[in-house]
């Protein structure tokens, strides 16, 4: 897919014109969504409830009934709920990895295997994480 861009500078900066033929259709549909879906996550630190759009999510880790969530720029959040209940963030390539965490596929830096045949994925904030070998051929998939 080859993507042409114009920039405008007499255009509202809060938005983004596209255009597409009619086959890229859930494409574009599904990139919007990526960009526009917000979740709401607690703050550590003062107990508030912020709005953040789903692409900036890097991975998510359990505890209990509460999740902590890794932004892209390092910050943490809580979110309600374990694990199990997280499956809809699929659809916004957040999949899960092992048994205590999801991660965002978009933010991949690089992929290898460790020791025991599991693959080691390092983020784009040089992070690392291990996808249990139960998972790694679904991820496998999804990244071909």
């Amino acid at each position: 897919m080859k993507f042409n861009v114009n920039f405008n500078n007499h255009l509202n900066k809060d938005v983004i014109h596209l255009e597409s033929h009619e086959i890229n259709k859930k494409f574009v549909n599904d990139l919007i969504n990526i960009f526009e879906t917000k979740i709401t996550l607690i703050d550590i630190k003062s107990n508030k409830s912020i709005k953040v759009s789903v692409n900036q999510i890097e991975s998510i880790e359990s505890f209990s009934h509460l999740s902590k969530v890794n932004l892209v720029d390092n910050s943490l959040f809580y979110i309600k709920g374990r694990i199990k209940e997280f499956s809809y963030f699929t659809q916004y390539k957040i999949v899960k990895i092992n048994n205590s965490q999801l991660f965002n596929l978009s933010h991949i830096n690089q992929i290898s295997s460790d020791k025991a045949s599991r693959l080691l994925i390092i983020s784009n904030s040089n992070k690392k994480y291990i996808v249990s070998r139960y998972y790694s051929r679904e991820i496998k998939e999804m990244l071909l």
